[in-house]
């Protein structure tokens, strides 16, 4: 890859990421997957270019993008988005998912952000695989249906208030 061509592609990729997120702001559920599929490129486009420690955290900022728009009941989070391995829940991923009453996630993740499952008020039951290592703050806030939740041995780090009001 020349180095003109890199720089025109990451100005139209930056171009698009800048009208995405301006669309995001007033239809997330429309356009946030799509801002989160430019940060994907512009990862790869980094890679490519073996700017490798850019290009990890293009692709970081695309899977805590994804969020989930669903209005299940029961979801199980998918170990890949777009050939990526699920390494964390992101901050307010499920927030206010209202309708949401089990969710399931996957080996792989190894962190769930704070305030990932905030105001999941339908929220009773929650599955944590053997490979997450912490939780973060208020990560289940106000879930005031939660009924079951194991904690595996590998979580070596719970942050304060994990379960403020639920009951």
């Amino acid at each position: 890859l020349d180095t003109q061509r890199f720089d025109e592609s990451e100005k139209m990729l930056k171009q698009a990421m800048d009208i995405f997120k301006r669309l995001a702001e007033t239809n997330p559920q429309a356009y946030e997957p799509a801002l989160a599929n430019c940060y994907n490129d512009l990862g790869v486009l980094y890679y490519n270019t073996q700017r490798f420690d850019e290009s990890k955290q293009m692709h970081k900022v695309a899977l805590e993008i994804y969020k989930y728009f669903g209005n299940d009941k029961e979801y199980v989070i998918p170990d890949e988005i777009d050939g990526k391995k699920v390494t964390e829940i992101g901050s307010y991923a499920f927030s206010g998912c209202g309708e949401l009453t089990s969710v399931t996630i996957p080996d792989g993740v190894t962190y769930i952000s704070y305030d990932a499952f905030d105001s999941c008020t339908s929220l009773e039951t929650i599955t944590i695989p053997t490979s997450v290592t912490s939780i973060g703050y208020r990560a289940f806030n106000n879930c005031t249906s939660l009924k079951s939740i194991t904690i595996p041995a590998s979580v070596t780090y719970i942050d304060s208030e994990v379960f403020y009001n639920c009951t």
